[in-house]
């Protein structure tokens, strides 16, 4: 048995596939995340006037990996210009953003706000196998 890897210890996932849709009516992106041909991330994104991501969505198996990272170099690079960190954060969020130099004072205002939102598997999503020698990720 191999020992557990602590998340930073974890490789970054390569070859993802990220695409994005408009909805009109309600003026957001929803931003889809695939690893081999397997939803591994989902995320949505107001208007260019927002840009802000929000109901950020990963797979637990892969969370750590840079998937949301990537959802979000994606959406920034489609609406030309940085996202905005939400007004609540999850601890996978703040982490995030911390990694993308949000002050530690922002990040404590918004984690207050947040309370406590479950980071367990969602939408009945089925398991993703994953090989132990996964590429880095050059993002």
């Amino acid at each position: 048995m191999r020992p557990a890897k602590r998340d930073d210890q974890l490789p970054k996932l390569t070859d993802l596939d990220i695409s994005a849709t408009f909805d009109r009516r309600e003026r957001d992106w929803h931003v889809v995340a695939e690893y081999k041909g397997v939803v591994v991330g989902t995320a949505t994104c107001f208007d260019a006037s927002i840009a802000c991501m929000t109901s950020v969505w990963v797979h637990k198996q892969v969370r750590r990996r840079g998937v949301a990272s990537a959802m979000f170099a994606y959406m920034e690079e489609k609406l030309g210009r940085q996202l905005e960190p939400s007004s609540k954060l999850t601890p996978d969020g703040q982490a995030l953003w911390k990694a993308r130099g949000l002050p530690s004072e922002e990040i404590e205002v918004r984690k207050a706000r947040s309370g406590y939102w479950p980071q367990d598997d969602h939408y009945g999503q089925t398991s993703v196998p994953l090989d132990d020698d996964i590429p880095v990720c050059a993002l």
